[in-house]
């Protein structure tokens, strides 16, 4: 019987012929080909298994020396605490589930603080401050344009002209034996304000202050024994005023940013003051 395949279809069966004999000689043949991959649980685990094992791997140092091992390994804490919040996050929403994580952010860190290293000589923490300076008559209230517009001229004013060393951008200045408060009025932005006549001012404390800091205990044992606030306030791009000592009233320590109402100890003796009542009036 003639064929009716041409002349390329019949080379083209030779050749599969031919392959598939070839396949078969070395173990390769249509049956082993066709047959199924192993499925994950016929291979005991698969995939999730070697997954564990690389994410043992990672977790575990390469080297296993004495040193090694007593270095503390990572820390999950942020991310139980987001575990945690998930499962308490029953018809509460987003807004509330994000609150509740921040509050409990702030506490890890009050418990993981570390204590600061002792003030180097030159620094204003290591100095007590000359407080008779601003409690001159004169100088109380006053706008202070002598001694120049910047906190560094306070500075330089209670250290017997020496400027010491301190943060220049923080709201706080701590000494030895008081801390200063640089407070701006009515520029944009200021939420600082003045109540019952200028006797109460309402402050509001940095983005790295919060209920265990340092700076922040000091605060609130101001105008008790041994520790003490005193008041600087200016104008937007006015010399700074001194308003005296300052006593916590009021506080809110448990949120960002800290709110400490203070009481302005020295009132009676600049509530007269036409610059007093200047910035009161701002």
């Amino acid at each position: 019987m003639t064929s009716t395949l041409s002349a390329y279809e019949e080379l083209r069966l030779r050749n599969i012929a031919r392959n598939e004999a070839y396949l078969a000689e070395i173990g390769l043949g249509a049956d082993s080909i066709l047959k199924p991959k192993k499925t994950d649980k016929e291979r005991g685990g698969g995939r999730g298994k070697k997954r564990a094992l690389r994410m043992r791997a990672k977790l575990e140092p390469s080297r296993k020396s004495l040193r090694i091992a007593e270095i503390p390994g990572p820390s999950f804490e942020e991310s139980k605490l987001e575990v945690e919040d998930e499962e308490e996050d029953e018809g509460e929403g987003e807004v509330g589930r994000k609150a509740r994580i921040a509050s409990k952010k702030r506490k890890a860190q009050a418990q993981q603080i570390i204590a600061r290293p002792p003030p180097s000589s030159d620094s204003a923490r290591a100095i007590d401050a000359d407080l008779d300076f601003f409690a001159n008559p004169l100088r109380l209230a006053g706008p202070n344009e002598d001694l120049g517009l910047g906190k560094a001229a306070i500075m330089a004013a209670s250290n017997k002209g020496a400027v010491p060393k301190f943060s220049k951008y923080s709201g706080v200045a701590e000494w030895k034996n008081c801390i200063f408060l640089w407070v701006n009025i009515g520029g944009s932005g200021y939420a600082n304000t003045f109540s019952e006549q200028g006797r109460l001012m309402t402050w509001f404390g940095g983005s790295r202050m919060h209920a265990e800091s340092d700076v922040t205990k000091r605060l609130l044992k101001a105008g008790g024994e041994g520790e003490c606030a005193v008041l600087f306030v200016r104008l937007e791009g006015e010399p700074y005023a001194c308003l005296g000592r300052c006593r916590p009233k009021n506080s809110d320590v448990s949120k960002q940013p800290i709110t400490i109402l203070w009481e302005l100890l020295d009132f009676d003796k600049i509530k007269a003051s036409s610059n007093f009542k200047r910035i009161l009036s701002s």
